[in-house]
């Protein structure tokens, strides 16, 4: 059971006992600790707490949780999507750029990975966006490993398409301009399995993406494709 502790005298001291911020209650004052000022408070579904004064006044904290919880039941409630791989997919994308305490967070927000206004707070908007999984082995890949979740960045995509993507993420000069290999891949209008197999077997990115195809780089990107998707 938490103990109150005496309101400071110092006028400068703001007493925040009886105001509310978002759902929390605050109960009374706890005094300091880590030099932070911290209050007990309680949520309205009644479960009791202490919060920082700056997480109170700067909105990290609006609820013990029930908020949250609500929300996203009420979202699942108006797509009847909630359980399936979509939905989970989009909650989990989210987390990673948003959340601190997931464990993929430093990849992602912690890099400066966001997710698009367009999909932050709508499932359906990313779904009419993605359209269904096509497989059990695909997930949400990113054309562009440094560009954040958004319609033109991203594509459901199989484990090899997602390796093959992240070589070519790398950052190339190409026709004076800085670049990610996959664009200038794309501009030069060549097949990428093609200039991939051209830049693993040590020809200079100049000539891998200016000579034409003949028929046996033709045919050893084929059979390339062949042996991944055996």
């Amino acid at each position: 059971m938490a103990t109150p502790v005496d309101i400071p005298k110092d006028h400068r001291f703001i007493d925040l006992t009886g105001k509310t911020f978002g759902r929390w209650t605050v109960l009374f004052y706890l005094g300091k600790t880590k030099n932070m000022t911290m209050w007990q408070c309680r949520c309205a579904c009644g479960t009791e707490r202490f919060i920082s004064v700056s997480n109170l006044r700067s909105g990290m904290s609006r609820s013990c949780g029930c908020l949250k919880s609500e929300m996203i039941s009420q979202r699942s409630r108006t797509h009847g999507m909630g359980q399936t791989v979509e939905y989970s997919a989009w909650i989990g994308l989210r987390d990673r750029c948003n959340n601190p305490k997931n464990s993929k967070w430093i990849g992602y927000g912690g890099r400066g990975i966001k997710v698009c206004e367009r999909w932050q707070t709508s499932f359906e908007n990313f779904y009419e966006d993605m359209g269904p999984r096509p497989s059990r082995r695909h997930s949400v890949g990113r054309r562009d490993n440094d560009g954040d979740y958004d319609p033109h960045n991203c594509s459901w995509e199989t484990p090899e398409e997602q390796r093959v993507n992240t070589r070519r993420n790398v950052h190339v000069e190409w026709n004076g301009q800085r670049m990610i290999l996959a664009d200038a891949i794309r501009l030069s209008g060549l097949a990428p399995k093609l200039v991939d197999n051209r830049l693993r077997r040590g020809w200079s990115l100049e000539r891998a993406l200016t000579q034409s195809a003949s028929h046996y780089d033709l045919h050893r990107a084929k059979k390339k494709q062949g042996t991944t998707n055996v």
